[in-house]
């Protein structure tokens, strides 16, 4: 898989995220976090006046998939939660 441009991470990491579903390996959410760091890291390198608010968002997005791994919480709400937390980070 390659990674064009913003909207490419959202798939590949909403398709890690069902990967995880079904094999419950944590190799899946590894691999989001990576990309995550990635995302915000160009994210804030774009925005440096967003900085503050950038943090928070990603630290709300690392804190949800603890909480999906730990809690095992429900895959669509967490997969909701997601995609507005990356809505807001635009």
């Amino acid at each position: 898989m390659k990674i064009k441009d913003e909207g490419s991470y959202e798939i590949i990491i909403l398709k890690l995220f069902e990967q995880y579903k079904k094999k419950k390996d944590n190799l899946y959410l590894e691999l989001i976090n990576f990309l995550l760091e990635i995302k915000f890291s160009e994210l804030i390198k774009n925005n440096k006046n967003k900085f503050l608010e950038l943090m928070d968002i990603k630290h709300k997005i690392l804190k949800l998939l603890n909480h999906y791994q730990k809690y095992n919480l429900n895959f669509n709400n967490v997969i909701n939660q997601f995609k507005n937390y990356l809505i807001h980070a635009r």
